[in-house]
């Protein structure tokens, strides 16, 4: 049994300042006609490597020494697999399809105690007859502008695309998204081979970013 007691120490309890930001981003994406997934933190380790095209190279993900289900062997780095399972469900309702997501993923930090950090994504997908690329640079403004970070085109404070080089994306057509000078993710037209795997005939376009720096 616990003994009911006044605290010694005078606290306040409030609401954890990303928590307010992250609840904020959703009604944001809402208002623009994007429906929110919920999808598995835990996922197969070939999901969020050979089928968006990443290499494994710096062992980022943390694995289950010991999991029930197969499928569910490590603990998702990115947000954009989740939300491409749940398109390749969704492929009988009405175009445009139009979600996002706005959770944790889990990183391995040598620098921490526990060995491994959260960080606050945000991923949006655009799935239509076409690849819908204009709408996903159109949202990345809006949630720019909504929380004032300008367009900086020449590097100065505020937000610009770069060219990128990630696989995941199709060349000509993808960007590395920087803040004041720093990568917090990337945009552009999911290759049509992560679209294969996940097994989606329709093209789509994606943004995936990390919206700690946001709050600073």
């Amino acid at each position: 049994n616990i003994t009911k007691r006044v605290p010694k120490t005078f606290t306040v309890a409030q609401q954890q300042p990303i928590n307010k930001f992250t609840e904020l981003l959703r009604g944001l994406l809402s208002q623009a006609g994007y429906m929110e997934a919920l999808t598995f933190a835990l996922c197969a380790e070939e999901e969020i490597f050979d089928f968006i095209r990443v290499k494994n190279e710096q062992r980022t993900a943390v694995t289950l020494s010991n999991p029930r289900v197969e499928n569910f062997n490590i603990v998702r780095t990115c947000l954009l697999p989740g939300l491409l399972k749940t398109i390749a469900e969704s492929t009988s309702y009405p175009k445009p399809i139009r979600i996002f997501e706005v959770s944790d993923v889990v990183l391995l930090d040598n620098q921490t105690e526990t060995g491994a950090r959260n960080e606050r994504r945000l991923a949006a997908v655009w799935c239509d007859t076409k690849s819908g690329l204009e709408n996903i640079q159109s949202l990345l403004r809006r949630i720019m502008e909504s929380n004032g970070v300008a367009w900086a085109p020449k590097g100065d404070l505020g937000y610009s695309l770069v060219d990128s080089k990630s696989e995941t994306y199709f060349p000509g057509r993808r960007a590395d998204i920087l803040v004041d000078g720093k990568v917090i993710g990337q945009l552009g037209i999911v290759h049509p081979d992560v679209l294969a795997k996940f097994k989606i005939k329709s093209p789509c376009s994606a943004l995936e970013i990390n919206v700690e720096p946001l709050t600073d």
